[in-house]
């Protein structure tokens, strides 16, 4: 009859390979590219955009459905604020899934880890943050 240790021990097992399918996928890590860039947001920085009409229909934000498959990119030059207005984005979404059945996920590129940056390890960074 299993006790309360060997279930703990099968929950940490299955943790632990958890993680190790997660390494596999991609070494890139989305959410601690994005706790970064959260905390490296100045605060009211790209408020405006969440009120766009653009951004309401995009999001699904204004219409009864929600948004379905949707994808949003954005490029620019260098320090033009792609990242901060990338986490606020993440944010606002993250927020709506907590009310919608919808998944939020994301890749951040930065032009100092270009090694991290091949389709598979992409590919893979959205995958682990759907499984």
């Amino acid at each position: 009859m299993p006790t309360g240790d060997n279930i703990v021990n099968i929950d940490t097992g299955l943790e632990d390979e958890r993680e190790k399918i997660l390494k596999w996928l991609s070494p890139v890590e989305p959410y601690q590219q994005h706790q970064t860039a959260r905390a490296e947001r100045p605060d009211g920085v790209g408020d405006w955009l969440l009120e766009t009409h653009g951004f309401l229909k995009w999001s699904g934000s204004s219409t009864q459905g929600g948004c379905v498959h949707t994808v949003l990119g954005c490029s620019a030059q260098w320090g033009a604020g792609k990242t901060h207005l990338s986490s606020l984005v993440i944010d606002a979404l993250c927020s709506q899934t907590a009310r919608e059945d919808m998944a939020v996920a994301w890749v951040y590129c930065k032009s100092s880890a270009l090694e991290e940056h091949s389709t598979i390890n992409m590919l893979g960074a959205i995958l682990k943050q759907l499984v």
